[in-house]
């Protein structure tokens, strides 16, 4: 287990989310739908709370997103997404009992994302998430 209590199996599934997320979805900003049905049922059955931060739910993210000021596209889902990957790559992921903590912070050090979600529903979510890409 690394200092960040993570397991070695989050570890390398962080790193393969963080290369798929450069490969595939970084240049599909406006593809996702965060409010797509199976998604947001996903959330409900696992009672996670997809975007506040003082839901009484057990796992919860908050993060800032931001409408493209040229397509007028404001594509929440992908920004989730991004959110994701950099908290990985800058070393914002740790393990606190059975839950994964994610924290990211843009340019000028506020914080611009954090979540709490049990670990055993990670990857599952973040796979529900990719899965909003429209077709």
């Amino acid at each position: 287990m690394a200092a960040n209590n993570l397991q070695n199996k989050h570890i390398v599934a962080f790193y393969e989310f963080l290369c798929e997320y450069e490969k595939n979805i970084k240049n599909e900003y406006g593809s996702f739908d965060f409010k797509n049905q199976q998604f947001q049922r996903f959330c409900t059955t696992n009672k996670i709370d997809p975007k506040n931060k003082k839901s009484s739910l057990p796992n919860k993210f908050w993060f800032t997103s931001r409408q493209d000021p040229k397509t007028k596209v404001n594509d929440v889902a992908h920004h989730l997404l991004r959110h994701i990957r950099n908290a990985f790559a800058h070393g914002l992921v740790r393990r606190k009992g059975q839950y994964i903590i994610l924290e990211d912070y843009n340019r000028n050090g506020n914080q611009s994302m954090c979540g709490k979600i049990h670990e055993s529903l990670i990857w599952q979510f973040i796979e529900a998430l990719k899965q909003t890409k429209k077709q």
